[in-house]
């Protein structure tokens, strides 16, 4: 009798630890994008693909994060979201608390989401010099950035780096304002005078004309461009970019046979694109009608 109670016993409790497991064991996977700039700022967009609640790691600074596909309320520490029908969920925020400054020397620290695998993708000024990366991350050198790159399974509780950033080369005023102003200014004048000697060399008034109209276009774009927008382009591939870039020159949205016509992207590989750019919420796809359109995402759009 008293083996049996016994018996019994266990399986209710073994059943009672798996109610109370969390749910978040049945979320998939966690996708970090991070950039960070020379002052220590990061800029965060998370992606997740899985199901259930799942709580969220935030720095202490970060008090309204940007949540697309879930829902989430206040938790110790983070959030807590819960994803919805799509299986898809975002959370974007800026933050100051994931580097510490000692010296001269940088640490980058990042707390992450549990239960699941996860890569993260940190892209550093590109003038960083990394010392040492925990657990050992891949370092690549880019145009722009210096990228860090960790895939770490479900067990994985932070990643950090160590590094420095090296002086940029650049020339003091003093020297430029003697020498080379004046060199321009000589070169200048000469053209000037060898352009009306010969006047072939002239540029004819249509062409002159047809060019001041332009700079302005340019002009207004670029202002769309701020220095948030620029940290998000940092991240992009190569077709990416195309699609927001094409986007950001016809007001932010574009039919998606125009957008594949002028971004020359095939439809395969725009298709891709596009899934990924819609899962970190920078674009949004209105399907209501057999010619999809593709819109920048009002949250890209604050930026």
């Amino acid at each position: 009798m008293n083996a049996r109670i016994g018996r019994r016993l266990l399986a209710l409790t073994f059943l009672a630890l798996l109610l109370a497991a969390p749910q978040a064991v049945k979320a998939a996977t966690a996708d970090y994008n991070i950039v960070v700039n020379d002052a220590g700022d990061s800029l965060v967009v998370l992606n997740i693909v899985g199901s259930g609640e799942i709580r969220i790691p935030l720095p202490l600074d970060v008090s309204n994060p940007e949540v697309r596909g879930a829902l989430y309320v206040p938790a110790e520490n983070g959030i807590d979201i819960l994803i919805g029908p799509s299986g898809k969920a975002s959370v974007a925020y800026d933050t100051s608390l994931l580097t510490a400054k000692s010296g001269g020397t940088w640490v980058f620290d990042l707390d992450l989401v549990k239960w699941m695998d996860k890569k993260v993708t940190v892209l550093l000024p590109p003038h960083a010099e990394i010392t040492s990366t925990t657990p050992r991350g891949a370092i690549e050198q880019l145009s722009d950035s210096k990228k860090v790159t960790w895939n770490v399974d479900q067990y994985a509780e932070k990643v950090s780096a160590t590094y420095t950033l090296a002086e940029r080369a650049t020339l003091k005023p003093a020297l430029i304002s003697p020498i080379l102003l004046g060199i321009l200014a000589v070169v200048f004048v000469g053209i000037i005078a060898l352009a009306y000697a010969r006047p072939g060399l002239l540029p004819k008034q249509k062409v002159e004309k047809r060019r001041f109209i332009q700079r302005p276009a340019v002009i207004e774009r670029k202002s769309l461009i701020t220095k948030e927008k620029q940290n998000v382009l940092k991240t992009l591939t190569e077709n990416e970019l195309k699609i927001v870039n094409n986007l950001l020159t016809n007001s932010g949205s574009m039919k998606r046979n125009k957008l594949e016509r002028e971004a020359q992207i095939a439809k395969s590989s725009l298709a891709s694109a596009l899934a990924t750019l819609e899962r970190r919420n920078v674009v949004q796809i209105d399907r209501t009608y057999t010619v999809h359109t593709v819109e920048l995402s009002d949250w890209f759009r604050k930026l």
